[in-house]
């Protein structure tokens, strides 16, 4: 398991796409579009693929999954931001202590065991063939560096490390969802399929689990080639009903869940699908 390697690996750069892939605008100004977040070693891009207002949209969520979900194990790694002068020292972390309780220390980055709360789904409903839901189900799972913790618990006096109360699975089902689709869009071009999980991307409808979702059963780690990303995304179109589905693995060689994005659903003939 390789912690130290998470790097974009080489690039891939699609034709511009010319209109916001996510509310349709032309004559607007567009951004290039990181599929997978910079600050995950996302390394594919859609140039001229958001306007700035649909860009606020997906920054707030991508902002809270780097901030709250991967935000110490990217600091302990030195995992490349947009802004490394203003990397801090010191990580923020609250400890449980042999009676339960909890405390609230800071700790030099050089002393936090690397590690990642990740949540596992299960399929998406529609796959399940179950109605919409705003309810979903999940499991949750450490992976990082777990014999580091011995050492770590000794020397701050604890038993462990509280997971973050700020979890926001919602959001992370949202980036899920936008990294998916983005690919799809790529991949296959913005106007050849049905965009069916817009809305969980826009925040319109909170039924996520109806087309984000995943293995609950999680794979070994990754070992990542030279020159290749740490992160995994394919895509498929099921002929029988033509939905576009997209697999996608963040941080894959820390043995990381694979999650399941239904981004859409092909507009023409399965057999003949032309990738861009």
């Amino acid at each position: 398991m390789d912690l130290k390697r998470i790097e974009p690996g080489k690039y891939k750069v699609y034709p511009p796409v010319g209109k916001c892939i996510y509310c349709g605008n032309e004559n607007v100004t567009l951004t290039k579009e990181h599929v997978i977040p910079f600050g995950l070693g996302g390394n594919i891009i859609l140039p001229k693929a958001s306007c700035l207002e649909c860009n606020d949209v997906t920054k707030k969520f991508e902002h809270t999954c780097l901030r709250n979900i991967y935000g110490p194990l990217r600091l302990s790694l030195g995992v490349r931001t947009r802004n490394p002068e203003q990397r801090p020292d010191t990580i923020p972390l609250t400890v449980r202590l042999a009676d339960w309780t909890t405390k609230e220390i800071s700790v030099p980055i050089s002393d936090y065991p690397p590690h990642l709360l990740m949540v596992a789904f299960d399929q998406p409903g529609i796959i399940k063939r179950l109605p919409p839901s705003e309810h979903f189900y999940f499991q949750a799972t450490v992976r990082g560096k777990m014999d580091e913790f011995d050492a770590f618990n000794e020397k701050y006096g604890c038993i462990g490390i509280a997971g973050p109360t700020n979890y926001d699975v919602l959001s992370f089902m949202r980036m899920i969802a936008k990294i998916g689709y983005s690919f799809s869009v790529g991949e296959l071009g913005v106007d050849n399929f049905e965009h069916i999980v817009l809305p969980v991307i826009m925040g319109e409808d909170l039924r996520a689990s109806h087309l984000v979702g995943g293995d609950l059963v999680i794979p070994p780690p990754y070992e990542v080639p030279y020159g290749e990303s740490v992160n995994r995304i394919s895509w498929k179109v099921i002929k029988s009903t033509k939905l576009v589905i997209v697999d996608i693995r963040l941080l894959a060689s820390l043995g990381t869940p694979q999650y399941r994005v239904v981004v859409g659903r092909w507009k023409g003939d399965p057999n003949q699908i032309v990738v861009r």
